[in-house]
């Protein structure tokens, strides 16, 4: 018998009273208004705040050489990154799809875009598009959110002061 209401008393602690517990999410209510009010509030700011990205996507495909004795076998092959040569002994000239990551994020390929003219179409109705290189876009109209100068300004303070104080 001491087992049993063992377990009687075990289930009753473990259950969960509902009653009680919105009883007392209501009794609090205001408090849990005033909160999602603040947080949507701070939210909201944060998320304004941040400047727009946009995406392009670019489809690339490699150089396909003309020969197709090797058939299968090569294309298997190019696939691991293996070059092998053609009937004629020419090889193919192609870049391997596994470069592609490597070559985008160079610095060589990231000056290469800066004179690529980009156009900015106008924010308001009636306003005029403007066209400018990718460098002048990212000097004057890339815009970061205003946490970063709070979050730099710290650093910046020591620095003067270390310049001062040399």
């Amino acid at each position: 018998m001491n087992e049993e209401n063992k377990n009687t008393v075990e289930q009753e602690e473990s259950s969960i009273d509902f009653r009680k517990l919105f009883k007392d999410v209501f009794k609090h209510k205001w408090l849990y208004v005033i909160v999602m009010v603040l947080t949507f509030v701070v939210v909201a700011i944060f998320s304004l705040a941040i400047p727009n990205y946009y995406n392009c996507t670019v489809l690339l495909s490699p150089e396909m050489s003309g020969s197709k004795s090797t058939g299968g076998l090569a294309a298997m092959a190019s696939s691991f990154g293996i070059n092998l040569p053609t009937s004629g002994g020419v090889g193919s000239e192609a870049l391997f799809p596994t470069l592609y990551p490597e070559l985008v994020n160079s610095s060589d390929f990231k000056i290469s875009l800066f004179p690529v003219p980009v156009t900015l179409e106008g924010k308001k109705p009636g306003e005029p598009s403007r066209t400018m290189s990718y460098y002048d876009y990212l000097k004057d109209e890339q815009k970061s959110p205003w946490w970063g100068k709070v979050l730099a300004a710290p650093s910046k303070l020591m620095q003067k002061l270390r310049s001062k104080g040399e």
